[in-house]
C-alpha cells in the first residue's frame, strides 16, 4: 500500500486530501490509485463519514482521532448524541466501520433532505492559492445547509458531486467576490453551526438541554408553569423567526407536509431520540439568539434564565399589559366589573379575579356561600376533589367554586401536584400489573400493551420506567437478521 506523502492542509476535508493524492499520483486510473492508497478500488471517497480514515492515519503516521476531530464534520453531529451512541459512532469511524453510521445517527429517520454538493468560498479559494498554491475543500464549508462562509460572510458556490469524477474547487483566482448580502438570520444560523464544529463541545446532557429550552419557553410565554407548551403558537413563531434565514430544502423538510406535525415539539417530548443538529440550531437561535448565550444558560446551575432569553423573541402574555393597566384604572375609578371589563376588553370573570387579588372594592350581589361553606370548599379543594363534585356536595354552582379557587393560587399549584401524583400512580399500576402477568415481556411488548401508560411515564416518569423495564436489546443485535 502506498504511503501518503502530501501535507494535509488546515481543516481540509478527507475527500479533498484523497483527490489531491490522486492528482499527484502516477497511477493511470483512479481505481488503480485507490487500490494502492486504501486497498479498495471501489471506495466511495465523498462521504461525510469516510471509511478510509484508518488507512490514511496508518500510512501517513497521523493520529486517527485527530483526523476525525479536525478533518471531518463528525464533531458537528456528536454534540447532541447520547453517550453510548456517540461512543459507538466514534469507534466505528476510527475503525473504518461506517456502514451502519447513517442509521445509528438517524440521518435517514430525520427525513431532512440534503443535496449532495460540495461548497467553497471564492475568497477562501484566493487565500488558499496564495498561501498553499492549491485550493481545497474546507470542512467548515461542508456543514449542512450553511449558505455563507463563516469567515468572510460571502455566499458559498457549490459543485454537484459525482461518484467517479474527482473534483477540487477552481484552481484559478476568483474575480467574482461579491454576491447577496446575508441576512441577520442567515448569519445566525451559520454562526451556531460553526460553533458546534469548532468549540470543542464534548457532549450535551440532553435532559438539561430540554430543561433549558423549557425554561426559555416559559419566560417567552409559550410554556405554562406546569410545563404545558402552546405547540401551535410556538411552531408558528419558530417558522416566522426563520422565514428568511433557511434554504428552501430545509424549510420544506421541517415545516411542510408531515414534518410540521412533529417539529419542534419532538425535540422536547423525545429528548433522547436522535435529532438532527439542525433542529437544535433552530431552537437555540430562536430562544437564545446565539450559541454562547445558550451555553451560559446551559451551564448555569441556578437556572436563572432571564438574562439569556433572546430579547428579540416575541412574548405571548395571557393578557397584554395595556389591557391590565386599563382594567386597573377602570377599577380604581370605582366602575362596575361589567363596565371595567368591557372598557379593558377582558372577560368579566377575569376582571373579578383581578379585582379580588388586588383588593379592589367591588359591588357584589348577595352570596350563597357563607364562611363555613367557604372553609369546607377550600378543604375539599386541598384534597384534590373535582370542582364539580364539590359543587354537588355544597349545592352551589361550579363557577362559584372555581371563583373561590382563583383567589388562592397556592391551592391551584397543590391541585396540579395532586393530579400529577394520581396520574403517575395510575400509570405505574398499569405497567406493574402487566409485568406481573407477563414476566418475560420485552420493552416493545409493554409499549404495545400499555401504550398510554408507557408514553406518559416516558415523558414524565422516565427514571422509574427504565428501572422497571427489562434490559434493552443491544444495538448491535438489532441489525442481525436484516
Amino acid at each position: 500500500m502506498k504511503s501518503f506523502s502530501l501535507e494535509l492542509l488546515p481543516h481540509e476535508t478527507m475527500y479533498s486530501y484523497m483527490v489531491r493524492s490522486r492528482f499527484s499520483s502516477a497511477e493511470p486510473s483512479t481505481r488503480t490509485c485507490l487500490k494502492e492508497l486504501v486497498g479498495n478500488a471501489h471506495c466511495q471517497l465523498h462521504s461525510s463519514f469516510p471509511c478510509y480514515i484508518p488507512h490514511v492515519a496508518e500510512e501517513s503516521g497521523r493520529n486517527v482521532t485527530w483526523l476525525v476531530d479536525n478533518h471531518t464534520i463528525f464533531p458537528y453531529f456528536s454534540s447532541f448524541l447520547p453517550p453510548e451512541i456517540q461512543e459507538q459512532s466514534r469507534m466505528g469511524l476510527l475503525r473504518g466501520q461506517v456502514k451502519e453510521l447513517p442509521s445509528r445517527l438517524s440521518l435517514i429517520a430525520n427525513r431532512i433532505y440534503q443535496p449532495c454538493i460540495l461548497k467553497y468560498c471564492p475568497r477562501c479559494v484566493n487565500n488558499d492559492l496564495k498561501s498553499f498554491g492549491v485550493a481545497y475543500w474546507h470542512v467548515i464549508h461542508q456543514l449542512p445547509f450553511i449558505q455563507f462562509c463563516p469567515i468572510h460572510a460571502v455566499v458559498l458556490a457549490n459543485e454537484p458531486v459525482k461518484r467517479r469524477t474527482l473534483i477540487l474547487p477552481p484552481q484559478a483566482r476568483c474575480s467574482k467576490l461579491n454576491g447577496p448580502i446575508p441576512s441577520e438570520k442567515e448569519l445566525l444560523f451559520t454562526s451556531i453551526s460553526q460553533g458546534l464544529l469548532i468549540k470543542g463541545i464534548p457532549r450535551f446532557n440532553l435532559s438539561r438541554v430540554t430543561e433549558s429550552y423549557k425554561a426559555a419557553l416559559q419566560l417567552s410565554g409559550f410554556c405554562t408553569h406546569s410545563g404545558t407548551i402552546h405547540q401551535s403558537d410556538w411552531a408558528a413563531s419558530l417558522q416566522t423567526f426563520w422565514k428568511y434565514g433557511l434554504p428552501s430544502e430545509l424549510s420544506t423538510s421541517l415545516f411542510k407536509d408531515r414534518a410540521k406535525l412533529n417539529f419542534p415539539k419532538c425535540v422536547l417530548y423525545q429528548p433522547n431520540a436522535l435529532h438532527h443538529p439542525v433542529k437544535h440550531i433552530l431552537l437555540i437561535g430562536q430562544l437564545f439568539g446565539s450559541l454562547n448565550e445558550f451555553l451560559r444558560c446551559y451551564r448555569d446551575e441556578s437556572f436563572i434564565f432571564t438574562q439569556y432569553v433572546n430579547d428579540n423573541l416575541e412574548r405571548k402574555p395571557r393578557v397584554p399589559n395595556q389591557k391590565l393597566q386599563r382594567l386597573q384604572k377602570e377599577l380604581g375609578q370605582g366602575k362596575s366589573l361589567r363596565q371595567a371589563s368591557k372598557n379593558a376588553q377582558v372577560s368579566v370573570g377575569y376582571a373579578k379575579s383581578f379585582a379580588l387579588k388586588n383588593c379592589f372594592e367591588i359591588d357584589r350581589r348577595a352570596q350563597r356561600l357563607f364562611a363555613g361553606e367557604r372553609k369546607l370548599i377550600l378543604d375539599r379543594l386541598k384534597e384534590g376533589v373535582e370542582t364539580k363534585g364539590i359543587a354537588n356536595e355544597i349545592q352551589c354552582s361550579v363557577g362559584a367554586v372555581e371563583q373561590l379557587l382563583t383567589q388562592h393560587p397556592e391551592i391551584k399549584q397543590l391541585r396540579v401536584k395532586l393530579r400529577f401524583i394520581n396520574k403517575r400512580n395510575k400509570h405505574r399500576k398499569a405497567i406493574l400489573k402487566f409485568l406481573d402477568y407477563s414476566t418475560a415481556a420485552k420493552r416493545n411488548d409493554i409499549k404495545t400493551s400499555c401504550g398510554a401508560a408507557y408514553t406518559w411515564c416516558y415523558k414524565n416518569d422516565k427514571n422509574w420506567l427504565y428501572k422497571m423495564l427489562p434490559e434493552a436489546i443491544p444495538r448491535e443485535e438489532r441489525y442481525r437478521g436484516r
